[in-house]
C-alpha cells in the first residue's frame, strides 16, 4: 500500500515539530529578554506598545493587516489607521511571534546599548497614524 504524500497536509499528526512548538512557549505570559512578552496560552486582542518615556499604546490585532521584517534591524507592522515601525536587533524571533499574534507587549529598552542576549532588543517604536481623525 502507498502512501499519499498530501496525505500529512490533509490529516495533520502530531510529530516531534510539533512538541517543540508547544513547549516552546509557556502556559503563562513570559518575558524574552527585556523587550518582548509573550502570551503564553492566553488569547491576546491587542498589542500593547510601551515607549521609554512611559507612553502606552495598544493596537488592536483584529486590525493588523501586515507583518514585515526587514533584516537586520526593522519590523513593520501596518494596522488599519496606523504604521508600526520597531527598530532593534535580533528582530526575527519579535517578527515570528507577531505574525503569530502572541506578543502581548514590546518595550522599547531603557538601556542606551545592547549587552547581547537572546531575546530582541528594541531601540525605537514609532507610531505614526495613516488616517485623520
Amino acid at each position: 500500500m502507498s502512501v499519499d504524500p498530501l496525505d500529512r497536509l490533509r490529516r495533520p499528526v502530531a510529530s516531534d515539530r510539533s512538541r517543540q512548538v508547544s513547549t516552546e512557549h509557556s502556559v503563562a505570559p513570559e518575558w524574552i529578554g527585556q523587550c518582548l512578552r509573550r502570551s503564553g496560552d492566553a488569547v491576546v486582542p491587542s498589542l500593547i506598545l510601551r515607549s521609554r518615556d512611559g507612553r502606552l499604546t495598544a493596537l488592536s490585532y483584529s486590525y493588523l493587516t501586515a507583518v514585515r521584517f526587514m533584516p537586520p534591524s526593522m519590523v513593520e507592522l501596518d494596522f488599519v489607521g496606523y504604521a508600526v515601525s520597531i527598530e532593534g536587533k535580533r528582530l526575527k524571533i519579535a517578527f515570528d511571534d507577531l505574525a503569530g499574534q502572541v506578543v502581548m507587549e514590546l518595550v522599547e529598552s531603557s538601556a542606551e546599548f545592547d549587552e547581547g542576549g537572546e531575546g530582541p532588543f528594541i531601540e525605537a517604536i514609532a507610531i505614526v497614524a495613516t488616517q485623520e481623525r
